[in-house]
């Protein structure tokens, strides 16, 4: 297991997240989530950072991904996103799945197979655990590269 994260979340941020994520639950799963009545798991944590704490993260799984520092399991705060991959991994999928870690090893997230928003244990995923990250520290990345680009 990879688990990544920042620092730069303060608790009150972390607590908006989990109450913004709660907000959620029981709301049906779509592939194709809107961030409003239907969410995948990607859309899911999308939707839950922007309105808890107004940051505009990528909508795609692989892209969340992509930017994540490693960090010990054991160091997982709630708010920090975790990252699963199906295995066999697919061709060009570096991951498959994102959720948001709430404490108690569970995470909230959309889920095909229940077919909704949903609280699990982290044990009750077939999918390795690939990694972890704090939404803040990926926002900043955010800006600092399209600041890069636009110079």
């Amino acid at each position: 297991m990879i688990f990544l994260r920042s620092t730069t979340l303060t608790i009150k941020d972390r607590v908006r997240i989990i109450e913004e994520a709660y907000k959620f639950l029981g709301t049906p799963y779509c592939l194709k989530g809107d961030g409003k009545n239907y969410q995948n798991c990607s859309q899911f944590v999308v939707t839950v950072i922007k309105n808890a704490l107004n940051i505009d993260l990528p909508a795609k799984v692989d892209w969340l991904y992509i930017v994540s520092l490693i960090i010990k399991p054991e160091n997982l705060q709630m708010g920090d996103l975790v990252f699963f991959c199906r295995q066999p991994r697919p061709i060009g999928k570096i991951a498959t799945h994102v959720a948001i870690f709430v404490g108690d090893n569970q995470v909230i997230h959309a889920r095909q197979r229940a077919g909704k928003v949903v609280i699990e244990p982290i044990a009750d995923f077939s999918e390795t655990i690939i990694t972890s990250k704090d939404s803040a520290e990926l926002h900043q990345w955010l800006e600092e590269t399209i600041s890069l680009t636009r110079s």
